[in-house]
Protein backbone atom coordinates (compact mmCIF):
# COMPACT_ATOMS: atom_id res chain seq x y z
CA UNK A 1 0.00 0.00 0.00
CA UNK A 2 1.36 3.43 -0.80
CA UNK A 3 1.79 5.91 1.73
CA UNK A 4 -0.43 8.92 1.98
CA UNK A 5 0.48 11.80 -0.05
CA UNK A 6 1.10 14.94 1.96
CA UNK A 7 -0.53 18.04 0.79
CA UNK A 8 1.90 20.36 -1.17
CA UNK A 9 1.05 23.77 -2.38
CA UNK A 10 0.53 24.23 -5.66
CA UNK A 11 3.37 25.18 -8.07
CA UNK A 12 0.91 28.40 -9.42
CA UNK A 13 0.35 29.70 -5.47
CA UNK A 14 3.88 29.53 -5.29
CA UNK A 15 4.46 32.15 -8.56
CA UNK A 16 1.98 33.90 -7.21
CA UNK A 17 3.30 34.01 -3.86
CA UNK A 18 6.82 35.20 -5.46
CA UNK A 19 4.96 37.72 -7.79
CA UNK A 20 3.29 38.96 -4.60
CA UNK A 21 6.57 39.79 -2.70
CA UNK A 22 7.87 41.68 -5.85
CA UNK A 23 4.68 43.95 -5.77
CA UNK A 24 4.76 44.51 -1.85
CA UNK A 25 8.09 45.44 -1.75
CA UNK A 26 7.18 48.23 -4.26
CA UNK A 27 4.21 49.36 -3.14
CA UNK A 28 5.94 49.42 0.77
CA UNK A 29 9.21 51.29 -0.27
CA UNK A 30 6.85 53.45 -2.12
CA UNK A 31 4.59 54.30 0.96
CA UNK A 32 7.52 53.81 3.74
CA UNK A 33 10.56 55.24 2.50
CA UNK A 34 8.89 58.30 -0.21
CA UNK A 35 6.40 58.74 1.85
CA UNK A 36 5.88 62.28 1.52
CA UNK A 37 6.00 61.67 -2.12
CA UNK A 38 2.69 59.28 -2.80
CA UNK A 39 1.51 61.95 -5.46
CA UNK A 40 4.83 61.60 -7.51
CA UNK A 41 4.45 57.49 -7.32
CA UNK A 42 2.02 56.49 -5.65
CA UNK A 43 -1.87 54.98 -6.88
CA UNK A 44 -3.50 58.29 -5.59
CA UNK A 45 -2.10 61.21 -3.31
CA UNK A 46 -1.98 59.70 0.65
CA UNK A 47 -2.11 63.85 2.16
CA UNK A 48 -1.16 62.31 5.86
CA UNK A 49 2.47 61.04 6.00
CA UNK A 50 1.38 58.73 8.72
CA UNK A 51 -1.44 57.17 7.10
CA UNK A 52 0.99 56.62 4.25
CA UNK A 53 3.84 55.03 6.85
CA UNK A 54 1.26 52.84 7.98
CA UNK A 55 0.06 51.69 4.98
CA UNK A 56 3.66 50.95 4.03
CA UNK A 57 4.91 48.95 7.18
CA UNK A 58 1.66 46.51 6.22
CA UNK A 59 2.81 46.47 2.91
CA UNK A 60 6.62 45.39 3.73
CA UNK A 61 5.21 43.51 6.54
CA UNK A 62 3.92 41.10 3.62
CA UNK A 63 7.40 40.24 2.36
CA UNK A 64 8.09 38.41 5.81
CA UNK A 65 5.16 36.43 5.16
CA UNK A 66 5.05 36.01 1.25
CA UNK A 67 8.75 34.68 1.02
CA UNK A 68 8.85 31.68 2.97
CA UNK A 69 5.49 30.70 1.95
CA UNK A 70 7.34 30.35 -2.00
CA UNK A 71 9.28 27.69 -0.29
CA UNK A 72 7.18 26.08 2.34
CA UNK A 73 6.90 22.32 2.00
CA UNK A 74 3.36 21.80 2.74
CA UNK A 75 -0.15 23.08 2.58
CA UNK A 76 -0.90 23.49 6.02
CA UNK A 77 1.95 26.03 6.60
CA UNK A 78 0.25 28.50 4.17
CA UNK A 79 -3.34 27.70 4.77
CA UNK A 80 -3.45 30.44 6.96
CA UNK A 81 -1.82 32.64 4.70
CA UNK A 82 -4.29 32.25 1.96
CA UNK A 83 -7.16 32.70 3.67
CA UNK A 84 -5.87 36.32 4.75
CA UNK A 85 -4.68 37.47 1.40
CA UNK A 86 -7.72 36.13 0.03
CA UNK A 87 -9.73 38.65 2.68
CA UNK A 88 -6.99 41.68 1.72
CA UNK A 89 -7.03 41.47 -1.97
CA UNK A 90 -10.80 41.24 -1.87
CA UNK A 91 -11.49 43.97 0.72
CA UNK A 92 -8.73 46.17 -1.12
CA UNK A 93 -10.41 45.64 -4.50
CA UNK A 94 -14.08 46.78 -3.01
CA UNK A 95 -12.06 49.64 -1.52
CA UNK A 96 -10.76 50.91 -4.88
CA UNK A 97 -14.07 50.41 -7.11
CA UNK A 98 -15.75 52.45 -4.57
CA UNK A 99 -13.77 55.58 -4.37
CA UNK A 100 -11.75 55.53 -8.41
CA UNK A 101 -11.68 59.47 -8.51
CA UNK A 102 -9.06 60.03 -6.03
CA UNK A 103 -6.69 57.70 -8.14
CA UNK A 104 -3.56 58.46 -10.64
CA UNK A 105 -5.22 57.29 -13.67
CA UNK A 106 -5.05 60.68 -15.60
CA UNK A 107 -1.87 62.01 -13.72
CA UNK A 108 0.15 64.16 -12.27
CA UNK A 109 2.94 62.44 -13.61
CA UNK A 110 4.19 59.22 -15.51
CA UNK A 111 5.20 56.91 -12.35
CA UNK A 112 1.99 58.02 -11.01
CA UNK A 113 0.29 56.86 -13.92
CA UNK A 114 1.57 53.36 -13.95
CA UNK A 115 1.21 52.74 -10.19
CA UNK A 116 -2.54 53.26 -10.55
CA UNK A 117 -3.17 51.71 -13.33
CA UNK A 118 -0.56 49.02 -11.68
CA UNK A 119 -2.49 48.91 -8.57
CA UNK A 120 -6.03 48.28 -10.52
CA UNK A 121 -4.64 45.07 -12.40
CA UNK A 122 -3.56 43.83 -9.56
CA UNK A 123 -6.10 44.20 -7.24
CA UNK A 124 -8.64 42.41 -9.80
CA UNK A 125 -6.64 40.22 -11.62
CA UNK A 126 -5.22 38.69 -8.03
CA UNK A 127 -8.30 37.91 -5.99
CA UNK A 128 -9.82 36.04 -9.17
CA UNK A 129 -6.39 33.87 -9.71
CA UNK A 130 -6.23 33.48 -5.69
CA UNK A 131 -9.88 31.63 -5.92
CA UNK A 132 -9.10 29.54 -8.72
CA UNK A 133 -6.12 28.38 -6.90
CA UNK A 134 -7.84 27.84 -4.00
CA UNK A 135 -10.39 25.75 -5.47
CA UNK A 136 -7.50 23.54 -7.59
CA UNK A 137 -5.31 23.47 -4.22
CA UNK A 138 -8.43 21.77 -2.22
CA UNK A 139 -9.39 19.77 -4.98
CA UNK A 140 -5.66 18.24 -5.28
CA UNK A 141 -6.27 16.71 -1.37
CA UNK A 142 -3.64 14.77 0.23
CA UNK A 143 -3.66 14.76 3.96
CA UNK A 144 -1.47 16.94 6.76
CA UNK A 145 1.71 16.12 8.45
CA UNK A 146 1.88 16.22 11.77
CA UNK A 147 1.68 19.76 13.76
CA UNK A 148 4.39 19.04 16.29
CA UNK A 149 4.46 21.28 18.95
CA UNK A 150 0.81 23.27 20.04
CA UNK A 151 1.20 27.41 20.59
CA UNK A 152 2.10 28.09 24.51
CA UNK A 153 -1.20 29.16 26.37
CA UNK A 154 -0.06 32.59 26.94
CA UNK A 155 0.73 32.80 22.49
CA UNK A 156 -2.17 31.55 21.48
CA UNK A 157 -4.23 33.75 23.73
CA UNK A 158 -2.37 37.29 23.04
CA UNK A 159 -2.96 36.13 19.07
CA UNK A 160 -6.82 35.87 19.86
CA UNK A 161 -6.65 39.18 21.54
CA UNK A 162 -4.88 40.16 18.42
CA UNK A 163 -7.84 39.04 16.20
CA UNK A 164 -10.13 40.32 18.32
CA UNK A 165 -8.50 44.00 18.12
CA UNK A 166 -7.99 43.74 14.74
CA UNK A 167 -10.86 42.75 13.43
CA UNK A 168 -13.10 45.34 15.72
CA UNK A 169 -10.84 47.71 14.50
CA UNK A 170 -11.56 46.83 10.22
CA UNK A 171 -14.35 46.21 10.40
CA UNK A 172 -14.98 49.57 11.60
CA UNK A 173 -13.50 51.03 8.97
CA UNK A 174 -14.61 49.65 6.30
CA UNK A 175 -18.35 49.54 7.79
CA UNK A 176 -18.40 52.91 9.37
CA UNK A 177 -15.66 54.83 8.10
CA UNK A 178 -17.70 57.92 8.83
CA UNK A 179 -17.37 57.32 12.93
CA UNK A 180 -14.01 55.65 12.49
CA UNK A 181 -12.84 59.26 11.25
CA UNK A 182 -14.33 60.92 14.12
CA UNK A 183 -12.29 58.64 16.72
CA UNK A 184 -8.90 57.92 15.18
CA UNK A 185 -6.14 59.71 16.46
CA UNK A 186 -5.19 61.35 12.85
CA UNK A 187 -7.00 62.20 9.90
CA UNK A 188 -8.30 59.70 7.40
CA UNK A 189 -9.91 59.79 3.90
CA UNK A 190 -12.77 57.53 2.91
CA UNK A 191 -10.36 55.75 0.71
CA UNK A 192 -7.81 55.23 3.13
CA UNK A 193 -9.64 54.31 5.93
CA UNK A 194 -10.96 51.32 4.14
CA UNK A 195 -7.44 50.83 2.20
CA UNK A 196 -6.26 50.44 6.12
CA UNK A 197 -9.13 48.06 7.25
CA UNK A 198 -8.55 45.01 4.33
CA UNK A 199 -4.84 44.58 6.71
CA UNK A 200 -7.09 44.74 9.76
CA UNK A 201 -9.18 42.32 8.93
CA UNK A 202 -6.19 40.37 7.11
CA UNK A 203 -4.38 40.37 10.08
CA UNK A 204 -7.46 39.32 12.16
CA UNK A 205 -7.78 36.30 9.71
CA UNK A 206 -4.47 35.16 9.75
CA UNK A 207 -4.22 35.33 13.73
CA UNK A 208 -7.48 33.59 13.92
CA UNK A 209 -6.54 30.75 11.93
CA UNK A 210 -3.08 30.17 13.33
CA UNK A 211 -4.35 29.56 16.66
CA UNK A 212 -7.01 27.39 14.68
CA UNK A 213 -4.00 25.37 13.51
CA UNK A 214 -2.21 25.29 16.92
CA UNK A 215 1.40 24.23 15.17
CA UNK A 216 4.06 25.90 16.83
CA UNK A 217 6.66 25.07 14.27
CA UNK A 218 4.16 26.25 11.31
CA UNK A 219 3.37 30.24 12.53
CA UNK A 220 7.17 30.98 12.06
CA UNK A 221 6.65 33.26 9.25
CA UNK A 222 3.47 34.76 11.25
CA UNK A 223 5.14 35.29 14.42
CA UNK A 224 8.53 37.00 12.58
CA UNK A 225 5.38 38.90 11.02
CA UNK A 226 3.75 39.98 14.08
CA UNK A 227 7.39 41.28 15.34
CA UNK A 228 8.58 43.14 12.38
CA UNK A 229 5.11 44.58 11.74
CA UNK A 230 5.19 46.18 15.21
CA UNK A 231 8.66 47.68 15.28
CA UNK A 232 7.14 48.93 11.65
CA UNK A 233 4.04 50.64 13.22
CA UNK A 234 6.76 52.10 16.42
CA UNK A 235 9.02 53.61 13.43
CA UNK A 236 5.87 55.40 11.39
CA UNK A 237 4.68 56.05 14.71
CA UNK A 238 7.97 57.71 15.84
CA UNK A 239 8.83 59.87 12.11
CA UNK A 240 5.27 61.35 12.53
CA UNK A 241 4.56 61.61 15.98
CA UNK A 242 3.16 65.17 15.57
CA UNK A 243 -0.02 64.14 13.62
CA UNK A 244 -1.50 62.17 16.58
CA UNK A 245 -4.38 63.40 18.52
CA UNK A 246 -3.26 62.28 21.95
CA UNK A 247 -6.35 63.27 23.53
CA UNK A 248 -8.58 60.58 21.41
CA UNK A 249 -8.74 57.28 23.61
CA UNK A 250 -7.94 55.73 19.98
CA UNK A 251 -4.42 57.34 20.13
CA UNK A 252 -3.47 55.13 23.45
CA UNK A 253 -5.00 51.81 21.78
CA UNK A 254 -3.66 52.44 18.80
CA UNK A 255 0.03 52.40 21.11
CA UNK A 256 -1.22 49.10 23.07
CA UNK A 257 -2.02 47.69 19.67
CA UNK A 258 1.81 48.61 18.80
CA UNK A 259 3.21 46.93 21.81
CA UNK A 260 0.39 43.90 21.93
CA UNK A 261 2.36 43.02 18.24
CA UNK A 262 6.13 43.37 19.50
CA UNK A 263 5.21 41.19 22.44
CA UNK A 264 3.06 38.29 21.06
CA UNK A 265 6.36 38.44 18.04
CA UNK A 266 8.91 38.66 20.72
CA UNK A 267 7.51 36.11 22.90
CA UNK A 268 6.65 34.04 19.71
CA UNK A 269 10.21 34.21 18.97
CA UNK A 270 11.39 33.08 22.13
CA UNK A 271 9.11 29.94 21.75
CA UNK A 272 10.73 29.13 18.86
CA UNK A 273 13.95 29.41 20.23
CA UNK A 274 13.11 26.99 22.83
CA UNK A 275 11.54 24.56 20.60
CA UNK A 276 14.83 24.69 18.56
CA UNK A 277 16.75 23.91 21.75
CA UNK A 278 14.95 20.83 22.49
CA UNK A 279 16.85 17.68 22.18
CA UNK A 280 15.91 15.72 18.21
CA UNK A 281 14.76 12.55 20.36
CA UNK A 282 12.45 14.59 21.69
CA UNK A 283 11.04 16.28 18.60
CA UNK A 284 10.42 12.82 17.21
CA UNK A 285 10.56 12.16 13.34
CA UNK A 286 10.02 14.97 11.00
CA UNK A 287 6.34 15.92 10.90
CA UNK A 288 6.10 15.12 7.01
CA UNK A 289 6.85 11.66 7.70
CA UNK A 290 5.57 11.00 10.81
CA UNK A 291 2.11 11.67 9.16
CA UNK A 292 3.05 9.50 6.28
CA UNK A 293 3.82 6.69 8.38
CA UNK A 294 0.52 7.00 10.46
CA UNK A 295 -1.32 6.83 7.24
CA UNK A 296 1.02 3.93 5.88
CA UNK A 297 0.21 2.12 8.98
CA UNK A 298 -3.68 3.14 9.36
CA UNK A 299 -3.87 1.24 5.63
CA UNK A 300 -1.78 -2.02 6.11
CA UNK A 301 -4.37 -2.49 9.33
CA UNK A 302 -7.61 -2.31 6.69
CA UNK A 303 -8.77 -5.15 5.37
CA UNK A 304 -7.81 -6.07 1.60
CA UNK A 305 -10.87 -5.88 -0.81
CA UNK A 306 -11.48 -9.50 -2.09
Amino acid sequence: MEPARIARPLPGLRLLFAAASVLVILAGTQLFVFTERTDDFFAWTIASPLTAAVDGAFFLTAVVLFVPAVRAATWAEVRPLVGAVAVVVTVKLAATLLDLEPFHFEGPGTAAQVAAWGWLAVYIVVPVALAGLIVAQLRAGGVDPEPGPPLPRVLGGAFVVLAVAMFAIGALQLFASGVAADIWPWPLSPLTSHALSAWFLGIAVLAGLTVRENALPRSRSVIVGTAVLGVLLAMALARYESELQWERAMAWLFVALIVTLIFVGAYGLRSLLGLQRQPAKALGSPPVAVAEQRHQRRDEQRPHDR
